[in-house]
């Protein structure tokens, strides 16, 4: 017999879509994932797991596309990454880990995106003579 709360996950609407609380399970009984549906589209907080239960991703959808701020793991339970969706692609700042936790990369995304980083290179005088073959003397500016 099913309790109160079981007879109101993994519903239909009259339309015959799955609507509101959804769960699903593993052979061995795990969650692997649970989630919103509204009229057959997934919508609002998800979160999935592996088979050993530790998370795998959690995340907001709209209209079935990942939307907002998510995070990734490893089936070890570290992160593995982190940051925004927008319309179901990866966009502005984002982290991915090592299984070890340690910081593997980080970059930016636009429309998914990776905008390759620019870095800032400092020289000095002496090091752009070197570089164009001239002297530091012809690099001065005058002011009048």
């Amino acid at each position: 017999m099913k309790t109160t709360a079981e007879n109101l996950i993994n519903l239909y609407n009259a339309e015959g879509e799955k609507h509101g609380l959804w769960m699903d399970y593993c052979d061995n009984g795990q969650l692997w994932w649970k989630g919103h549906y509204v009229n057959g589209n997934q919508e609002g907080y998800w979160e999935h797991y592996y088979g050993n239960g530790q998370l795998m991703y959690k995340g907001r959808y709209i209209n079935n596309k990942r939307e907002g701020y998510w995070e990734h793991y490893y089936p070890n339970g570290q992160l593995s990454s982190k940051g925004h969706y927008v319309n179901g692609r990866r966009e502005g700042f984002w982290e991915d880990y090592y299984d070890n936790g340690q910081l593997a990369h980080k970059g930016h995304f636009v429309n998914g995106v990776f905008q390759e980083e620019k870095k800032e290179v400092v020289l000095t005088m002496q090091q752009i003579a070197e570089k164009f073959n001239i002297s530091v003397e012809q690099l001065k500016i005058k002011k009048d």
